[in-house]
């Protein structure tokens, strides 16, 4: 069964932009802000809204802001659309985000953790003069020999992100990093120096993670409504009580965002959406799956509507494949036949010409409907119960029907 992930950006979101947007259309991300506001006791509008140049360069209001607006998305498209995903990953400080709307952790205490979170990696960074930078168009090994050889006589460079085939992330002491960037070059690289505040995902963040370790002790994980795929283990998490113990890791060990995406991938994970105003991660998972299907949220509201809608058309144009190419063994006379096969399908195919340049138009009760149609032309073409489970399973894999109708075989019963 083709199957659907929703992703979530770190640190890097344009929060001003999508924050205003957000705000100013939906009343549910008023009511999410308040309770954000309440929680901090801080209000989260004027801090959101602000472009003052030591808000927008502060990690720990950048953490907050980039949290409460991504999840603030999700709910919007939750109640949008109804179209629940199978599995959930954020990168970086994503990951966060998806275990809140997981349910592994209230929007509260999500918000909570990140606003401590926030609060010391800043202070690691004021303490330490780290920085990051992007690699591409060079081989792993070289990368690998580069580091090896700053680091012969201290660690000074770490990868802190395998983000994917053609794009690793290097944090380490900003003099360091500056003198890797040119052995990258030498070597035919492209290296860009990333705009963060420090060196994230590295050793330069132990004294952060041991506190955050601290804090975590006072939360209880509870078991995910939807899976949640892991920077540290490109995998999905698995017990609760080992929750704790990835986070803390988390801060100072890479982002296996190019695992991940090959886990997901697996799983047979066809289309990906971005809870962004561009396809930031969209763009890596293209690099590792060139045939995925790649969309971002917050701009692309109506071109997600017709890809939803296309979906729902998809699965009217496999259930007319199913009732013309099932092998005909009715023992009905032509009359009987014609009653209860080929008037039926004529009005089927009829409807899904007149629905085709308007998909807008499909519902579930619609969709509902013509899957008791077909269980009544498969009857009439007296079909077995072996080739019937067969043409269900092959309705399932080849569109989201489950999606849309969670228990959609008691229409074909």
């Amino acid at each position: 069964m083709s199957k659907f992930a929703i992703l979530f950006p770190g640190q890097g979101l344009n929060y001003v932009e999508i924050g205003k947007e957000l705000y100013t259309n939906h009343e549910i991300v008023k009511k999410i802000y308040k309770i954000a506001s309440e929680k901090l006791d801080i209000n989260i509008k004027d801090l959101c809204f602000s472009e003052k140049k030591e808000n927008l360069n502060s990690t720990h209001i950048s953490q907050l802001m980039t949290f409460i607006n991504e999840y603030s998305m999700y709910k919007v498209y939750e109640e949008k659309y109804k179209f629940k995903p199978d599995y959930l990953a954020g990168h970086s400080l994503g990951e966060y985000v998806a275990l809140s709307i997981s349910g592994a952790l209230t929007f509260e205490e999500g918000l909570s953790i990140i606003d401590f979170r926030g609060r010391v990696m800043e202070k690691a960074c004021n303490n330490n003069c780290g920085s990051m930078i992007a690699v591409g168009d060079i081989s792993r090994k070289d990368i690998q020999n580069i580091c090896d050889e700053i680091n012969k006589d201290k660690l000074r460079i770490m990868i802190s992100n395998n983000n994917s085939k053609n794009q690793i992330v290097l944090s380490g002491y900003s003099k360091d990093i500056d003198d890797c960037m040119g052995l990258l070059e030498d070597k035919g690289g492209i290296v860009k120096k990333l705009k963060v505040a420090g060196a994230f995902h590295s050793d330069l963040m132990i004294k952060a993670a041991e506190e955050l370790k601290v804090e975590l002790k006072n939360y209880q994980f509870k078991n995910l409504e939807i899976p949640v795929i892991s920077n540290l283990t490109g995998k999905k998490y698995e017990k609760e009580s080992d929750f704790s113990e990835i986070l803390y890791k988390h801060m100072i060990k890479p982002v296996l965002w190019s695992e991940t995406i090959d886990y997901l991938r697996e799983k047979n994970v066809t289309m990906f959406l971005e809870m962004n105003t561009k396809n930031t991660l969209g763009n890596l998972v293209k690099t590792n799956y060139s045939l995925a299907e790649i969309y971002s949220f917050s701009n692309n509201k109506e071109e997600f509507s017709n890809v939803i809608n296309c979906k729902k058309l998809e699965i009217i144009k496999k259930a007319i494949s199913i009732a013309i190419c099932t092998k005909n063994n009715t023992e009905l006379n032509n009359d009987e036949y014609r009653e209860k096969f080929i008037e039926p399908y004529r009005k089927l195919f009829t409807y899904f010409k007149e629905i085709e340049e308007q998909p807008n138009r499909i519902g579930v009760e619609e969709i509902k409907e013509i899957l008791v149609s077909l269980n009544s032309m498969l009857g009439a073409k007296n079909i077995n119960q072996d080739e019937k489970d067969y043409r269900i399973d092959e309705l399932e894999k080849s569109t989201f029907i489950s999606k849309f109708i969670p228990n959609y075989e008691l229409c074909l019963k």
